[in-house]
């Protein structure tokens, strides 16, 4: 059935969070700021239908107002969801909650986030990432679950807590006029520790706002005084040096928590860190953890347990993941690189990248914040005051800076026929949202549903293509490739490419070892491509796997400089997308070493990333654009010439690279092309 849930059976855990000192756990509660202002929230909350409560990070906000909503019965027979940007801090929240009220995980207190869904019949408060709360709002527009939805750490501005803003306004709106439903109102809590307080209340309907004063510790805050321009810009070498002179000096039992931007400097920073480490005395070790979105939950949880050795202090290198509502015990020191990595989208050409760019005023002070958790701390910032001036006060909407083609198609499959006229609290631009229609034209999953007097498309719907992509929780030209997949004879390859492709990288890039990796690497290479390597490292892993030794499977990746907890998750996305194509009824073969199958259901999704060789240039012309890229170095046909090629996504450093790049027939993009009646630009 198009559109069935991604979620798995509920099922019910014991909270990973240990149990404590019930005694103990009530005064942390009655200390926080929250508690003495606990009934003026409760009244507040039941009088509006939506409020604004702003407080500084450690006030208890994420973790006391859903309970003490719960307790006033706010919430009647219905839920009290509160939704999360990212995926281990509503894990860690449920797990802290549920500890708190006495419970179990899947009782009262229960999460929903991908691959895991503990949330049960008994279940009244939920903590759910934004993605899956509105993947659930696709088939249930108006929420009839809830009574109060909570959003959480609004400041961020996620993609999908933006459109979560604009369905949960709708769903309020609906019930108000739907009184054949028998649902209560429903109530919205936005909340964060720092955000536009004026565009969010005029956004909803001027609702009120309130403040919650006073945090749980003081955060002293230390500001880098010389570093020259190229120094500045290696920030990971920055912050290995300052780890490593802070760990001479602060208490070993003074955890450490690192910002950095992605995966694969964050896995390098670990492998060097534990290298020196291995040079210390036994008085004062370090135990480097690595924390980023793509890691497998298990994984994730490493992070909050105690260093497993004595005299350890524990590190934890993390992208923005640990920016907001976590707390991970022991951390009473951060050192805040300034970076992050951030998505930039030009519509007309159709370029999406991803940069390394300064964080915000904002995210500077939620990430200094995560050292004041649980006792005074300390945060030493690897950029100048005058630096941290000139940083933007918040964060760019990602909406404004990202594709908007999925938000389309979850619109309109919530029946939100006028996209272009939808209550955004910040619309993507004229030309995003054009951009994304015509994409999802080419892609064949939309279609003019009204027309205006000048004939030009307005409302438009989901044609039966594009109710199937609307069930995969990726990129519509990624679960295209699923769709043209399973009519081409390869799905069960395809989703081997598609779930590989949701990584950074699956290769572990080794500086002192350069010459071994390169060649370890070089085994995997394809004729046919980056995307056909991802599939043979997949599949060779995979029959390492089968046999069930662990040693035997670590030596593999060992040997092959393959991150075996990345290729874990890889599977764990693997398996989700295979149960939604089963949900869909697609067909599943495989095609073997027939690989161009593959390719052609490959060029199906990615063929409006296609690009021509242009032999001036010695680079590639972007199909219907100016634009010239090369092949990244990385990729396996770097050192080749094909003559058309279709690439995954685009990544600018010193020039435009095109990378995990595939050879494609050009007679391929031709025929599919001329199948559409849509031009790839407007003129």
């Amino acid at each position: 059935m198009a559109g069935g849930s991604d979620a798995p059976p509920p099922k019910k855990f014991k909270p990973n969070i240990p149990a404590v000192d019930r005694s103990k756990l009530k005064k942390e509660r009655e200390a926080l700021p929250t508690w003495g202002v606990r009934q003026q929230l409760v009244d507040e909350i039941k009088q509006h239908k939506t409020i604004i409560v702003i407080g500084e990070t450690g006030s208890g906000k994420s973790t006391q107002i859903p309970q003490f909503c719960n307790e006033a019965g706010v919430n009647g027979k219905l839920i009290i969801g509160v939704t999360q940007p990212r995926r281990v801090a509503a894990v860690t929240l449920a797990n802290r909650v549920a500890n708190e009220m006495d419970c179990e995980i899947g009782t009262r207190v229960g999460y929903n986030v991908r691959f895991e869904n503990t949330t049960s019949a008994e279940t009244t408060i939920a903590y759910v990432t934004d993605g899956m709360l509105l993947r659930e709002a696709l088939h249930d527009p108006l929420l009839k679950r809830y009574s109060l939805v909570v959003i959480d750490e609004a400041h961020e501005r996620t993609l999908h807590t933006d459109i979560m803003f604009g369905v949960v306004k709708r769903a309020q709106k609906e019930r108000s006029l739907n009184t054949s439903a028998m649902l209560p109102q429903l109530k919205l809590v936005v909340m964060s520790a720092t955000m536009d307080v004026d565009a969010f209340s005029a956004y909803f309907d001027d609702a009120p706002v309130y403040f919650i004063e006073g945090r749980t510790y003081p955060v002293e805050m230390f500001y880098a005084s010389k570093l020259d321009q190229g120094a500045a810009q290696d920030y990971v070498y920055n912050s290995l040096v300052t780890l490593l002179q802070l760990h001479k000096t602060e208490p070993v039992n003074d955890d450490m928590l690192v910002f950095l931007t992605g995966q694969e400097e964050i896995e390098s920073a670990v492998r060097r860190t534990r290298e020196i480490s291995r040079n210390f005395d036994g008085k004062k070790r370090l135990e480097p953890i690595a924390l980023y979105a793509a890691m497998a939950h298990q994984a994730q949880m490493k992070a909050f347990l105690p260093a497993r050795q004595p005299n350890t202090r524990k590190v934890i290198f993390a992208t923005n993941i640990a920016e907001t509502s976590l707390t991970i015990p022991g951390i009473r020191i951060v050192i805040d690189s300034g970076k992050v990595k951030m998505r930039s989208y030009q519509a007309k050409s159709r370029i999406d990248l991803l940069r390394v760019a300064s964080v915000s005023q904002a995210q500077a002070c939620q990430r200094a914040g995560r050292a004041g958790r649980e006792a005074p701390g300390k945060c030493y910032r690897l950029y100048s005051e005058k630096d941290f001036d000139k940083f933007t006060s918040d964060t760019q909407p990602e909406i404004e800076r990202c594709s908007v083609s999925s938000v389309v198609l979850e619109l309109l499959r919530m029946g939100v026929s006028d996209v272009m006229s939808f209550d955004f609290m910040k619309a993507p631009s004229q030309e995003a949202l054009k951009a994304a229609i015509r994409e999802l034209r080419l892609l064949g999953a939309i279609e003019d549903a009204e027309t205006n007097e000048d004939g030009v498309g307005r409302h438009f719907a989901l044609t039966d293509v594009g109710q199937l992509l609307v069930a995969f929780p990726i990129d519509p030209k990624l679960a295209k490739v699923l769709v043209a997949a399973s009519d081409l004879g390869c799905l069960e390859e395809a989703l081997t490419v598609v779930a590989a492709l949701t990584h950074d990288t699956i290769f572990v890039t080794h500086s002192a070892k350069r010459a071994e990796s390169s060649n370890a690497r070089r085994k995997f290479e394809a004729p046919e491509g980056d995307h056909v390597m991802l599939l043979k490292v997949y599949r060779s892993f995979a029959h390492v796997k089968k046999t069930n030794d662990k040693k035997a499977l670590r030596d593999w990746c060992q040997e092959n400089f393959v991150q075996e907890r990345v290729m874990q998750t890889i599977v764990l996305v693997r398996s989700q997308l295979r149960a939604t194509c089963v949900q869909l009824k697609l067909t599943f073969s495989s095609c073997g070493n027939e690989l161009d199958k593959l390719r052609k259901a490959l060029c199906c999704g990615l063929f409006v990333n296609a690009c021509d060789y242009d032999p001036s240039a010695d680079g590639y012309k972007l199909l219907d654009s100016s634009l010239r890229v090369k092949i990244h170095p990385s990729s396996c046909l770097s050192r080749s010439k094909p003559t058309a090629i279709i690439f995954t996504q685009l990544i600018m450093t010193a020039q435009l690279y095109a990378s995990y790049v595939t050879v494609v027939d050009p007679d391929w993009v031709k025929d599919i092309l001329e199948g559409r009646k849509v031009q790839l630009f407007a003129s």
